[in-house]
């Protein structure tokens, strides 16, 4: 898991926390800066899941009510979705919000907008992108399926504490993301050139006599492209270029002098 956290100037230093509970004989432990009984904790639409289960079982032993609700079926949904979108400015709550299909991810998004309103939205879905596509809608965590108890405990802490959790794939795929939008630079034709030559395994010194230069200039040459791409080796630059498709089309060890 990773975290990100937003700023709180209530946020206890390590060793003051209040909040905290454990439950060794269940498995159920937690860390929360905010006192437990003041925050109010409402299921929406839960899929089955074991770790649905799990995780409100062990909220309800730290002594939280967990209210269900399904305001999208049944006899008193109306009532039950007006409760629902009607916030509190007294106390804080934590939605536990099951998303499956447009109208979770439309009810997401509107009770993301609301005071004193946290959601921590689950899927029954184990996709990295689809947890944190509810991220992007407003969720303040996100509970896939395959997730332990642990790890959805987690998950809830931290986000009524103020910290967004994702799996470190997410987080992983979002900076490899953020770096190819900063922008490549302009490569020459000679050095995608030798990125495919590099590609194919050709060693420097096969370079060095291809292009009619000593092994010591090549050696610079290729010290400025991995520099000019930000990486610092062979296989760095490879992967580099694999990822932007800078290698495609056929390899050649042909290199202009």
């Amino acid at each position: 898991m990773s975290g990100t956290e937003r700023p709180d100037s209530s946020r206890k230093e390590p060793g003051g926390r209040a909040g905290r509970t454990e439950d060794r004989s269940s498995g159920c432990s937690g860390d929360m800066d905010k006192d437990p009984t003041a925050i109010h904790v409402t299921a929406v639409d839960l899929p089955r899941l074991d770790v649905v289960d799990g995780l409100v079982a062990c909220l309800e032993q730290r002594g939280l009510s967990v209210e269900r609700l399904s305001p999208h079926s049944g006899e008193d949904a109306p009532e039950e979705a007006d409760r629902l979108l009607r916030a509190d400015d007294k106390d804080q709550r934590a939605v536990l919000l099951g998303v499956q299909g447009a109208p979770g991810r439309a009810l997401l998004a509107e009770l993301a907008r609301q005071q004193r309103t946290t959601v921590v939205a689950i899927l029954p879905s184990a996709d990295p992108q689809e947890l944190a596509q509810c991220v992007a809608d407003g969720a303040a965590g996100a509970i896939g399926a395959g997730y332990s108890v642990e790890q959805a405990l987690t998950v809830f802490d931290q986000a009524v504490n103020g910290v967004i959790c994702l799996p470190a794939t997410v987080v992983s795929e979002a900076i490899q993301s953020a770096r190819t939008q900063t922008g490549s630079p302009e490569l020459s034709e000679e050095q995608v050139e030798l990125l495919k030559a590099l590609t194919d395994g050709v060693t420097v010194g096969d370079l060095a006599r291809t292009t009619h230069r000593s092994r010591r200039t090549m050696t610079r040459i290729l010290r400025k492209l991995y520099d000019s791409i930000g990486v610092g080796n062979r296989r760095q630059a490879v992967e580099w270029a694999t990822e932007r498709g800078v290698l495609a089309g056929p390899a050649s060890t042909e290199v202009a002098s």
